[in-house]
């Protein structure tokens, strides 16, 4: 019965034979079980083939190792069970599914464990796959999702079912760590990243910290993410016992500090090519840093909360290296709400084609009593 599921932490059944024997079913198309898996993900394709909203096709969710009682030595080392499990797994999936879109996005994930491994709130990261899953012809169709849970870090850490305000520190680092090492590792492949999950706590101040730490690291790095989850929607996995991870209360007003967290200032696209990006959620201050491309003709475009951060208007400041304002022509924008667009222009044709590196700061405007 679902309600005897429920009365233990569903990672737990992570951990049984049964359901590590049914990976490895999987994996090894015992009795056509990954045909039928690829026929269903066929179907999938082919109605969303011509969608715009689809940016990828996230195959499954949180590999673990396929039989690893059989062989728990290689199957519980780092990087492991990616290279002789998932790699072969995700090639069948993909060499069938090109066939029915050649352009679709492949977003795949490595094994949770044994890639982290908690030892006493010390953790080592491992290397994932060690050759690409497609050839260097569809490099720019893979993206690499993950999802840093400080969770993960220390068996006692989320004891109560989320990481404490107490550990807020050590879970900013941890989390950083994860974070820079798939950046490591896309830069490797020169493929695409993407968090596809994190946060899954409750309307806490704790839950504020968790969830910075992961869009503070996305900014440094870079990456684009996505909350978990949005809604209850009757999971039965972490949220089955207080309905508080998604964004709403159950009278469906928003979680307050989950909102503070998630509606930071950001560049959504850059006349250019972006150098670094960085919010601060106590200030609301945003700064970025890219290199101006002349020949690109749509502006730098940055999204801001104008109702929940920037209530009395904003204040923007723009430096060019070896250059000045005067040099250039700038029209900046707020025709839509919550949208910001800066535009430039070299007023001499000579500095066209010279790579300028362009420093922007947007903050509050302050209020004056």
């Amino acid at each position: 019965m679902l309600s005897e599921c429920k009365r233990r932490f569903f990672p737990l059944y992570y951990n049984t034979a049964d359901v590590t024997s049914l990976f490895n079913i999987l994996y090894t198309n015992h009795k056509g079980l990954l045909d039928k898996f690829i026929a269903y993900w066929g179907v999938v394709l082919k109605k969303f083939k011509f969608n715009p909203y689809v940016i990828g096709i996230d195959i499954m969710n949180e590999f673990i190792p396929g039989n690893v009682y059989d062989d728990p030595w290689i199957k519980l080392k780092p990087g492991g069970p990616d290279n002789l499990q998932l790699l072969p797994f995700y090639r069948i999936i993909e060499n069938s599914l090109r066939k029915i879109d050649p352009d679709y996005t492949l977003m795949f994930q490595s094994t949770n464990i044994p890639d982290i491994l908690p030892f006493l709130n010390n953790f080592y990261i491992g290397e994932y796959h060690t050759t690409p899953i497609e050839d260097e012809s569809n490099l720019e169709k893979q993206m690499f999702n993950f999802h840093p849970y400080c969770c993960i870090s220390g068996f006692d850490i989320c004891k109560n079912g989320e990481p404490s305000i107490n550990n807020k520190d050590f879970c900013r680092k941890f989390i950083g760590n994860i974070v820079e090492h798939a950046e490591r590792f896309s830069k490797k492949f020169k493929i695409g990243s993407i968090i596809t999950e994190f946060g899954a706590c409750s309307n806490t101040q704790a839950c504020y910290y968790e969830m910075t730490s992961v869009t503070d690291a996305a900014d440094k790095h870079m990456f684009s993410w996505a909350y978990w989850n949005y809604k209850y929607y009757e999971d039965i996995t972490t949220t089955a016992g207080t309905k508080e991870e998604g964004l709403f209360n159950e009278d469906g007003t928003v979680q307050e500090y989950k909102h503070k967290a998630l509606t930071g200032s950001y560049v959504q696209a850059f006349q250019g090519v972006g150098n670094n990006m960085f919010y601060d959620h106590d200030t609301k201050v945003l700064q970025f840093e890219f290199e101006f491309d002349n020949k690109i003709s749509e502006p730098t475009v940055v999204y801001y909360n104008k109702e929940l951060n920037y209530s009395n208007g904003i204040d923007i400041d723009i430096s060019f290296q070896d250059k000045t304002k005067s040099d250039y022509e700038i029209k900046i924008g707020t025709e839509e709400d919550n949208y910001l667009k800066i535009f430039l222009k070299p007023k001499l044709q000579d500095d066209e084609s010279r790579v300028t590196k362009v420093k922007v700061l947007i903050k509050p405007h302050p209020i004056i009593y």
